[in-house]
């Protein structure tokens, strides 16, 4: 899969995992003013909801697991 940045051309999805924490930092903020603005579709908004439960409920398991 391949995102579409506008400031930089795209990359690929994987590229995500290599990115350092400002830079995680600075994705999110994007993703939070792209929301803001109300830029994303319906079909954007609720695949960025279905990630963030996946990872919530990953971490939850993870807390879990070391209890």
């Amino acid at each position: 899969m391949t995102i579409r940045s506008m400031a930089s051309g795209s990359f690929r999805l994987d590229a995500l995992m290599d990115l350092t924490m400002a830079e995680k930092r600075d994705l999110i903020e994007r993703i939070t003013e792209l929301a803001k603005i109300d830029v994303l579709k319906k079909e954007d908004r609720d695949d960025i909801y279905r990630v963030c439960l996946v990872a919530c409920d990953r971490e939850m398991a993870k807390m879990r697991k070391e209890q």
